[in-house]
């Protein structure tokens, strides 16, 4: 069965209905569960929980139906009770290229950090998209420049470095120039290592 609707989850978090509305309550407060016991796990060896807030499951009724970076719609996802029960420690934004619009990302970053500030959660950019090692290196750019001009964020992690670090030559490990380009034409105080 799909994810979310085999017959152990109908029964357990549905019990044994299709009912969409307790299925989907079902699953996210079990997802918040594991969240917990992990964040708890993490906690006792000094390390910190982070969340990656999607922007589909803040702003549903805005998601990009066609892309396949869209949360699954079986599932509840309770990012609000993730901050306020500070279940994490700090939160990622997610896949806010998928927005059209900067009213829409506007309103993605405003909803997140407004719960988070009021908990004193830190929030980040995350970039997802696609970091290329040559240039250019437009979503990278993009998503840059909103952290470096949006006081409600408080740091940019880039998520897939993978595609931006690469062995040379010689053996050494180089990172990409044009990722650095960026970063200190928007983060001008950021030490090179």
């Amino acid at each position: 069965g799909q994810y979310g609707y085999n017959e152990p989850v109908l029964v357990e978090k549905g019990n044994g209905s299709w009912d969409m509305d307790k299925l989907q309550a079902g699953i996210g407060e079990g997802y918040t569960e594991l969240l917990r016991l992990a964040g708890k796990r993490l906690k006792k060896k000094g390390l910190p929980l982070s969340v990656h807030v999607n922007s589909s499951m803040v702003l549903p009724e805005w998601r990009d139906r066609t892309s396949l970076l869209n949360m699954p719609p079986n599932i509840e996802w309770q990012w609000r009770r993730w901050i306020e029960e500070r279940i994490a420690d700090y939160v990622c934004l997610k896949h806010a290229f998928l927005l059209d619009t900067e009213l829409h990302l506007d309103l993605f970053i405003d909803r997140v950090t407004g719960v988070a500030g009021r908990c004193g959660v830190p929030v980040i950019n995350i970039m997802s998209r696609g970091p290329k090692f040559e240039g250019p290196n437009y979503h990278v750019a993009r998503q840059m420049e909103i952290v470096a001009r949006d006081p409600r964020l408080t740091a940019f992690n880039i998520y897939e470095s993978a595609s931006i670090t690469r062995f040379n030559a010689g053996g050494a490990i180089e990172g990409s120039e044009d990722i650095a380009a960026l970063a200190a034409k928007y983060f001008p105080g950021l030490a090179r290592r």
